[in-house]
């Protein structure tokens, strides 16, 4: 794999973070023009997204075959700071299980197995006026195998995003973040923000999603009435960590890449608990396996693997 397709998870994570809170910015102050602007609140609003993901068993091309489980878990607590400025606190763990089986040309017949991921986020929303709003923050995340060191897989930055709300049918925004990576040099990546109202029930939206990845997603969303909704989506998937000390490769970096599409259908049950369901299909998957000096070792791909999951979203 290319070192420019290297994008590193914790910048797409944030790009995501950053096109959520833009986004919910948005619509939020268009409800808000309906109140007095002269009363803020200052309580806190919490929500706890979960869920679990199973990738189904595929061949590895130089051979062996690969499946994964995917459980992830997080908090975010949003609050008013100021009239024109909000504070939102995200944290994330997601545990990624590696299934390898058969020999492959990765180092061996498991190159990694367990991965464990810790993300945290500060972002700042600033109401400039009540069409703009502008949001910035650090990020910081962990992601390593289970029994490497956990200060050997710190990557950080920050990133900084801008929304327009054109109308009442279109939202639109970007901006970029800037993070490190593991042995590999600090990536500039793009911020997407769109929210576009095509017709009364269909829209085409970077917020959310389907599962926990860091990944910018593009769905197209249908409106079924009664707090249900059906979706179309995809993105491009980046995953890198640091290994263990006892593996193919003692202190390495193993790297996964993909670009999943599926169909979501959700249901918002109320203002404070969803759940969205969704399968579909992963393609373009590559695997790459470094030493601990970013030096490739290895690289393979991946035939397509279905995939199905579950999410859950409580409000507070």
């Amino acid at each position: 794999m290319s070192t420019t397709h290297r994008i590193n998870a914790l910048a797409l994570a944030a790009a995501l973070a950053a096109a959520l809170v833009t986004a919910d910015a948005g619509l939020a102050e268009s409800r808000a023009q309906e109140q007095d602007a002269t009363q803020p609140q200052r309580e806190i609003t919490f929500s706890l997204p979960s869920g679990y993901e199973l990738r189904f068993d595929t061949n590895i091309d130089g051979g062996g075959t690969i499946g994964v489980s995917r459980f992830h878990f997080g908090l975010d607590a949003e609050t008013e700071l100021d009239q024109d400025l909000n504070l939102t606190l995200s944290f994330r763990y997601a545990l990624d299980q590696y299934d390898f089986t058969g020999a492959t040309r990765l180092g061996g017949v498991r190159p990694w197995e367990d991965i464990h991921t810790l993300g945290f986020a500060a972002m700042f929303r600033w109401t400039v006026r009540s069409d703009w709003f502008i949001s910035s923050g650090p990020v910081v995340q962990f992601s390593r195998e289970a029994g490497a060191d956990w200060d050997d897989s710190l990557i950080g930055g920050a990133v900084v995003s801008a929304t327009h709300v054109v109308n009442d049918r279109l939202m639109v925004g970007g901006g970029f973040g800037i993070v490190s990576q593991i042995e590999d040099d600090a990536r500039v990546v793009p911020i997407i923000v769109l929210n576009w109202q095509l017709k009364e029930k269909l829209r085409l939206s970077t917020q959310g999603g389907a599962g926990a990845s860091g990944g910018t997603s593009l769905e197209l969303i249908y409106d079924l009435g009664h707090g249900w909704e059906a979706a179309l989506g995809g993105r491009y998937d980046f995953r890198r960590f640091r290994l263990d000390n006892t593996g193919v490769a003692p202190g390495g970096v193993g790297e996964e890449t993909s670009l999943p599409f599926w169909v979501r259908l959700s249901h918002r049950i109320n203002d404070n608990f969803s759940v969205d369901m969704y399968g579909g299909l992963t393609a373009g998957g590559s695997l790459e396996l470094q030493d601990r000096n970013g030096t490739g070792i290895g690289s393979e791909n991946f035939d397509p693997a279905g995939f199905l999951g579950l999410t859950v979203k409580i409000r507070f």
